[in-house]
């Protein structure tokens, strides 16, 4: 995953691209070992914990929500922020975005797209009520500055959607963002693809004065009545808010990527 802000023409900082690599973790076993015993079900942001599969749903065709139990909820979970999740035996790890409030819940919600090179996917997939997983977290991945700007902007694909999708609900629940104003653009492959559609559309319902979301698919139906082909500049144009008026900088537009390099 990509997870940049563009404040500005040319200043960009991808923070999210170091999560893109597969990163080795020697020693990690000896590292989650160490507090096994007195921290199991609790998360930690320092050593892996294992944490027990509550439920397994399939939600599309390659897709699935897993619920990951706590014994403990976290005294807080910054937004955005991921969890990391590794597979022991080939010491693999990848970053998920929650796409609930652990704090708030007391279990965390992955969505997880299985990819046929994704090792951690396919386990993730597979895994069943009452097996472990062993999860990292949380480790917050930018910090969002609250109630400070007018209108939020975020390019999304895929299952990019996910820490959009986060930082959604908390600005519409917080009472500080309420003037904020958030514009969404969803890229993916096909209708099908389209992930947490009915939530998505759910809360633009429900704040239509202050969500607006614009799809775009790479293979439209003949009924596809969206957006054509990946996010292009012209859709950004008509979408999102402007850079500068009258060639001043917009200081107050805040701009989020999340997906694919392409």
């Amino acid at each position: 995953k990509m997870f940049s802000r563009a404040g500005s023409h040319g200043a960009r900082s991808n923070i999210w691209k170091a999560a893109l690599a597969t990163i080795a973790l020697g020693g990690g076993a000896a590292y989650y070992y160490n507090g096994h015993s007195r921290s199991q079900g609790i998360l930690d942001s320092d050593r892996y914990i294992p944490l027990k599969v509550q439920s397994q749903d399939q939600v599309s065709h390659d897709t699935w929500k897993l619920r990951l139990e706590l014994k403990k909820k976290p005294s807080s979970f910054s937004v955005p922020s991921s969890v990391y999740i590794k597979d022991d035996s080939i010491q693999i790890m990848r970053p998920y975005t929650p796409i609930n409030d652990p704090s708030v819940d007391g279990h965390i919600d992955l969505l997880v797209k299985r990819y046929e090179q994704g090792s951690i996917s396919k386990m993730l997939c597979r895994s069943k009520p009452g097996e472990e997983v062993f999860v990292r977290g949380p480790m917050v991945e930018f910090e969002y500055p609250s109630a400070t700007y007018k209108h939020v902007a975020m390019i999304a694909g895929g299952t990019g959607i996910t820490p959009m999708y986060q930082l959604i609900r908390h600005i519409l629940s917080d009472p500080k963002e309420c003037q904020t104003k958030m514009t969404l653009i969803y890229a993916n492959k096909t209708e099908q693809d389209i992930l947490l559609r009915n939530e998505l559309a759910d809360l633009e319902k429900q704040h239509p004065d202050r969500l607006d979301i614009h799809y775009t698919l790479d293979h439209p139906s003949d009924q596809w009545r969206g957006g054509h082909g990946y996010v292009s500049l012209d859709m950004v144009r008509k979408h999102l808010p402007a850079p500068s008026t009258n060639g001043a900088p917009n200081t107050d537009i805040f701009v989020f990527v999340s997906g694919p390099e392409a």
